[in-house]
């Protein structure tokens, strides 16, 4: 995770958006932390928080409900115990502020990484985190949205580019990401900003919002045409506490948004002035092109 530019610039991202909170923290924990562990911290854990109160179990396959039932007799011995999950710590709010970019050194790198986002909402299915989605979509949200066609198609400055709202079931980040080639990365820095400008001022045009609808609403039966699909479909009905028409409900929002609601949201959800920026690259190619470019760039 230290020597990969893509880890650097996932953790450094979590750490500027969500500050001293354990969201911050990879899951896999730190060196520091792994080090420090001990079997009797392992059963604590284990202690604490393993219990059926908060265990689901979803089963998809070419199986009968009784064949299941009779094979997790076993389970019915797991003794149900209460289960509090410790807060998690207030995030930094960050205030309007001059361009600020916060430079990793990786040297000698022939790419630079690019996170660029702020702590967004959590998951709904038809609020403002779908619908946040939705007016995502032209802009980062699909590989024909105007961040790829610029930075990827026309400039080629990067295999990929994509930007998208994460939220769960707490707040998680918009981000836009991409890895671009080192001499690119003031450009590719001015192309991004240009085109989430203009999409906040200028907004969704009918085609680029009548292919969204259409994109979202056909990719649908994609996304549950596996078992392995459609046990996440299940899995996220029980985690969420979803209606069982979710998805249609979901299509009756997407229909109905208009381009007057696109452009208000991409107004108020893409507030430019308050995200972080992380750029994972060598610091003695790439600092001197940035500022240049009006950033201020601390090093990180």
């Amino acid at each position: 995770m230290k020597v990969s530019p893509f880890m650097l610039a996932q953790r450094s991202f979590a750490k500027l958006i969500y500050g001293k909170s354990m969201a911050a923290e990879p899951t896999t924990g730190t060196i520091k932390t792994i080090k420090a562990m001990s079997v009797k911290d392992v059963q604590s854990y284990y202690d604490k928080y393993y219990s059926p109160v908060s265990a689901t179990l979803v089963v998809v396959g070419d199986v009968s409900e009784n064949e299941i039932k009779t094979k997790l007799e076993f389970m019915r011995k797991w003794a149900a115990k209460p289960i509090v999950m410790p807060p998690l710590a207030a995030t930094p709010q960050p205030a309007a502020k001059q361009p600020t970019i916060y430079l990793v050194d990786k040297y000698k790198a022939t790419q630079t990484e690019i996170r660029i986002g702020y702590l967004a909402i959590p998951y709904d299915y038809n609020g403002r985190f779908f619908r946040g989605t939705v007016m995502n979509y032209p802009l980062g949200g699909n590989f024909n949205s105007r961040l790829s066609l610029n930075l990827r198609e026309d400039k080629g400055f990067t295999y990929g580019i994509g930007s998208g709202f994460q939220g769960g079931q707490y707040a998680g980040p918009f981000a836009i990401a991409t890895s671009v080639r080192a001499s690119a990365t003031d450009s590719a820095m001015r192309e991004i900003m240009t085109e989430m400008n203009n999409y906040r001022q200028k907004g969704v045009t009918a085609e680029e919002l009548a292919y969204a609808k259409k994109s979202l609403t056909q990719s649908d039966i994609l996304r549950y045409e596996t078992p392995f699909d459609k046990a996440g479909f299940l899995s996220q009905l029980i985690t969420y506490n979803l209606p069982v028409n979710f998805v249609e409900e979901e299509n009756n929002v997407l229909e109905s948004m208009t381009i007057e609601e696109v452009n208000a949201l991409a107004k108020e959800m893409l507030p430019v002035e308050q995200m972080v920026i992380v750029v994972v690259g060598d610091k003695d190619k790439i600092q001197a092109p940035l500022e240049k470019s009006g950033y201020k760039v601390i090093e990180y």
